[in-house]
């Protein structure tokens, strides 16, 4: 009788163990932080004017993580560059997304990008997206079990946790004007 009471306890705490560990992997490590190792990185290569003032920006967009990588496509099947001149972002193509574009792990793409009508000062940006499954995704449709007035605030709320897998990385500021569009070096 004693060992059958041992046996049922131990019985009893492994179960609540499990459960635990199932309710973890259901409920909890969904909501972990995922942080991607490496970074996504935009770099000038050279910068140059022709004679009717259209810049021609040649850059290098590399992919240092371990995640293959869909780079954002314009109208023309290129990648969709920001323009951002601090102030507010324009796409300098219509961003189109075909999915045409994929970024390898440890890949790189060159570009050469026209800007017209420049601003002061500006830098380019693209959108760099991952189309993979998250390992935060929910192993079970959880938004599908909701009400429908909770399902879309479920939704916006499972989005923004996920803000980890998008990248818009940047170039360095680019001043139209100055010898080989340095920043100026300052006098002491």
């Amino acid at each position: 009788m004693v060992a059958s009471y041992q046996v049922r306890r131990w019985a009893a705490a492994v179960s609540v163990v499990c459960l635990l560990y199932v309710l973890y992997l259901l409920f909890v490590r969904p909501l972990l932080p995922h942080n991607v190792p490496g970074t996504v990185d935009l770099r000038l290569m050279s910068v140059s004017s022709s004679s009717n003032g259209v810049m021609l920006v040649s850059v290098v967009l590399t992919n240092s993580t371990p995640l293959a990588l869909n780079v954002l496509d314009g109208a023309d099947g290129r990648p969709a560059f920001i323009l951002d001149d601090g102030s507010e972002q324009t796409w300098l193509t219509p961003m189109v997304n075909k999915c045409n574009i994929s970024l390898a792990p440890g890949g790189s793409l060159t570009n050469v990008v026209l800007v017209t009508n420049c601003p002061p000062q500006f830098r380019l940006k693209l959108a760099v997206v991952y189309l993979g499954r998250d390992s935060r995704d929910w192993p079970l449709p959880v938004g599908r079990l909701l009400p429908e007035p909770w399902r879309s605030r479920f939704a916006e709320w499972d989005q923004k946790r996920k803000t980890g897998t998008h990248w818009k990385p940047a170039s360095r500021w680019i001043l139209p004007g100055l010898p080989e569009n340095m920043p100026p070096v300052p006098t002491p």
